[in-house]
C-alpha cells in the first residue's frame, strides 16, 4: 500500500495580534537547476529598468534575438530594393501574409509550442521551442523565455532564404515576402514582450490583446492564442467569456509527460 505526505498544518494564530501567518510556499521551478541560467525581470539585475517604454526598448534592442530579426528585416529591404520598383503582385504577397497571420500564430501556438514531447525509435522528441515555452509558462514574469529561442528562428530564417533560392522562384515576390514575414514576427516579438512587463498600453485595442494574452497564462492556456491577433481564436471557438471559463491548474504547468 502507497502512502502520500500529508499537507503540512495550518499555522495557529499570533496570540498577541490575532492573525494567521501566511504559509510560505515552495519556490515555483522555472528553469532546469543546471541551466544557471538568470531570472531577468523589470527592475531587477540583468532585466529593464523600468516599466518606462523607453526604457523598454533599449532593453529589448539589446536581445539577441531582436538584433537577428532587425539584422534579417534590414537585409530584405535592402533585397527588395534592389528588385525593382512594387507591384500589384507585391501587394498581393504581403496582403494574403497579413491575413494569414491569425492563422500563423494559432497554429504555431497549438501545434508547435504547446506540443508535448514524444518518442520516436527510443529517442524523446521536444522541440526547443516547446520546452523553452513550457518554462515560459512556468514563470510568465522571466523575460528570459519570452523571445522565440534563437535554434528557432535561425531554422525559419534558413527556410526562408532556401525559398528564395529555389530554381525559378520569383526573386521579386520572394524579397517582398521576406520583407512582410519580418515585419510581422517582429512585430509579434515587441508586442509579446511588452506583454510580460508592466507596461501599460494607451489604446483600448492593445490592451485588449494585454488582456487576453495574460488570461491565456493566468486563468486557462486552453484558450486566448492569439497575441497580435485573436481572429483565429474567433473562429475556432478559443475566446471565450472569460468568467465562464474555470481557472485551470496546468496553466503554469503545461503538460510535459511523453
Amino acid at each position: 500500500m502507497t502512502t502520500t505526505d500529508a499537507p503540512p498544518p495550518r499555522p495557529a494564530p499570533d496570540p498577541a495580534s490575532g492573525t494567521t501567518p501566511r504559509v510560505q510556499r515552495a519556490p515555483l521551478l522555472t528553469e532546469p537547476p543546471s541551466s544557471g541560467r538568470p531570472r531577468l525581470v523589470v527592475g531587477g539585475p540583468g532585466g529593464p529598468a523600468s516599466n518606462d517604454l523607453a526604457d523598454l526598448a533599449r532593453w529589448f534592442i539589446r536581445r539577441p534575438t531582436p538584433r537577428l530579426m532587425a539584422g534579417f528585416l534590414a537585409a530584405a529591404v535592402v533585397g527588395r530594393a534592389t528588385e525593382g520598383k512594387p507591384r500589384r503582385s507585391d501587394a498581393a504577397v504581403a496582403a494574403a501574409m497579413v491575413a494569414a497571420q491569425p492563422l500563423t500564430e494559432f497554429v504555431i501556438h497549438t501545434r508547435l509550442l504547446h506540443r508535448r514531447p514524444t518518442r520516436w525509435r527510443g529517442r524523446t522528441i521536444d522541440p526547443v521551442a516547446a520546452h523553452d515555452h513550457r518554462i515560459h509558462h512556468a514563470d510568465p514574469k522571466d523575460l528570459s523565455w519570452v523571445f522565440v529561442p534563437l535554434p528557432t528562428l535561425l531554422i525559419g530564417f534558413g527556410a526562408a532564404a532556401a525559398g528564395a533560392c529555389i530554381p525559378g522562384a520569383d526573386r521579386r515576390l520572394t524579397s517582398t515576402a521576406a520583407v512582410t514575414g519580418g515585419a510581422l514576427l517582429a512585430a509579434y516579438e515587441w508586442s509579446h514582450y511588452l506583454m510580460h512587463t508592466g507596461y501599460r498600453p494607451k489604446t483600448g485595442w492593445f490592451r485588449s490583446r494585454f488582456r487576453t494574452h495574460r488570461l491565456h497564462h493566468y486563468r486557462n492556456e486552453k484558450y486566448w492564442f492569439g497575441v497580435t491577433t485573436h481572429l483565429a481564436d474567433q473562429a475556432f471557438g478559443t475566446m471565450p467569456v472569460p468568467g465562464e471559463v474555470p481557472r485551470s491548474e496546468t496553466a503554469r504547468s503545461l503538460p510535459a509527460e511523453v
